[in-house]
């Protein structure tokens, strides 16, 4: 599981950089209550723990409100708070507005990062106004398994434009390389 941390420092040591800062992600409308929720909280924020304590900055840009679990110390939430009274479109106009709402936080990382590349077009917006490199990961591969419906093809084309504009691409199979090397 940490092989991933080892080739993300690969890539910031390439960069030659002093101070490590990393952005995560979110998949759209996934946030650190939704973790809790679904009982991933402590094993996803251990990852970002791990960074923290080798003296690495986290940011984490999630769709919580303005309440969210507790991420212990040194890692930085941003999240969408005020965009609440949007009601079911907030998703999506935060998404569009987050590298702009957070680009004082965006402008100091080395590196950004999807949690899931078919739900990380606003990462991929980010690196173009940040102008910093992305690394496409994700646990599964959405265009690989099959699925189909309207809403299934548009995050697969989003899929599919995220891993050429990224990067690193980090997936968790060789069969998954292979698949989004073709």
């Amino acid at each position: 599981m940490f092989n991933f941390w080892f080739l993300l420092l690969e890539l910031l040591k390439q960069m030659k950089t002093k101070k490590l800062r990393v952005g995560l992600f979110m998949s759209n409308g996934i946030g650190l209550t939704e973790w809790e929720r679904n009982g991933s909280l402590e094993r996803e924020l251990s990852l970002y723990r791990f960074l923290v304590g080798r003296n690495w900055e986290v940011a984490l840009f999630t769709y919580d409100g303005r309440d969210y679990p507790p991420t212990g110390k040194d890692i930085s939430v941003c999240n969408q708070g005020g965009f609440s009274f949007l009601h079911g479109r907030t998703n999506f106009i935060y998404a569009i507005l987050l590298p702009f709402r957070w680009a004082l936080v965006g402008y100091r990382l080395n590196v950004i990062m999807t949690n899931q590349a078919h739900a990380g077009w606003p990462a991929m917006l980010a690196k173009l106004i940040w102008g910093i490199p992305l690394v496409a990961r994700s646990g599964y591969v959405l265009g690989e398994k099959g699925f189909k419906g309207l809403k299934v093809n548009a995050r697969m084309v989003a899929e599919k434009l995220i891993y050429k504009v990224a990067d690193v691409a980090i997936v968790p199979t060789d069969e998954l390389r292979q698949w989004v090397v073709r």
